[in-house]
């Protein structure tokens, strides 16, 4: 599939140098034309520029798109962000334009040449966007020109940073809401990911599948079903497999201290739900805190 890649341009002199991705190498003044070259070509070009910026680099930029892509971009012209007013008017400007149309492209960030907090203020507006089900945040790039070595400089990919983000939401959701579905639901399609790859890690889909398993008497509010899959899901957490993850994933280290925080409920010594009362497991925190949700009146 294609995509639609969004980049910007500020008032700058721009240098000349190869731009490096995956192993190969392109040489322009501009990251976002060897993305075309060494990514692949987008299906739509959206530059995001002030006046100033428009009246210097339009014409060059626009037109070495164009060559390396076949595609004729679309300007956003935006102010500069000096305050609140301008960041709002940059955030309604960006918005009318990438959420214009029935069906959107998947979407590529070129960060290289936001100038002052602009970098910031769009990764934030695609996030936003992606809170539509036809709007989906495909990469992050930076063209990292003060790296260059020999007169080349690598492309770096902040895709990791989309996986942090989507992490935040998914543990976010489970401590406002119970729901578990998010957090399993990223593990097994991180562990899908990795397959691919051909690097699956088995305990990525054990805990994803034991999270499974908590949904329904999390849902139904069954506290000894619930303790019973929930120490299961803590023990998988904290067993030697998954703690090894992280040396090929080191963001899951701090969501795996997460999770063992939410499931510290001290019912280590449980193996049936016939050998608790109901009076030692309602004092668990695990269960005072997510059981008042769902009978805490709307």
């Amino acid at each position: 599939m294609s995509y639609r890649l969004i980049t910007t341009i500020g008032t700058s002199e721009y240098v000349e140098v190869e731009y490096q991705l995956g192993g190969k190498g392109f040489r322009t003044r501009y990251p976002a034309v060897a993305l075309c070259e060494l990514y692949k070509t987008p299906g739509k070009i959206t530059v995001i520029l002030t006046k100033e910026a428009k009246e210097k680099w339009w014409e060059d930029y626009s037109c070495a798109l164009k060559k390396s892509s076949g595609v004729t971009p679309e300007a956003i012209e935006i102010p500069s962000g000096r305050d609140e007013s301008e960041i709002l008017n940059i955030f309604r400007e960006v918005v009318k334009t990438l959420d214009s149309g029935e069906q959107s492209l998947p979407e590529v960030l070129d960060i290289t040449f936001a100038f002052r907090s602009l970098g910031f203020i769009l990764f934030a507006i695609t996030f936003y966007l992606t809170s539509r089900k036809k709007h989906k945040l495909e990469g992050v790039y930076y063209g990292a020109y003060e790296q260059r070595k020999d007169n080349k400089a690598p492309i770096i990919s902040l895709n990791r940073i989309i996986d942090l983000v989507d992490w935040y939401y998914a543990i976010r959701s489970f401590e406002e809401t119970g729901s578990i579905s998010s957090v399993a639901k990223l593990l097994r399609d991180k562990n899908a990911q990795m397959f691919k790859q051909k690097k699956g890690l088995e305990p990525l889909s054990s805990i994803s599948n034991r999270l499974e398993n908590m949904r329904f008497p999390l849902e139904n509010a069954l506290p000894l079903e619930l303790g019973l899959e929930a120490r299961n899901a803590k023990q998988i957490l904290t067993s030697p497999d998954f703690q090894n993850v992280s040396e090929q994933l080191p963001e899951l280290e701090q969501i795996r201290n997460d999770l063992e925080q939410i499931f510290n409920f001290g019912i280590e010594e449980l193996d049936s739900k016939n050998q608790a009362g109901n009076e030692k497991l309602y004092r668990t925190q695990f269960l005072g805190h997510y059981l008042s949700a769902f009978f805490h009146p709307f």
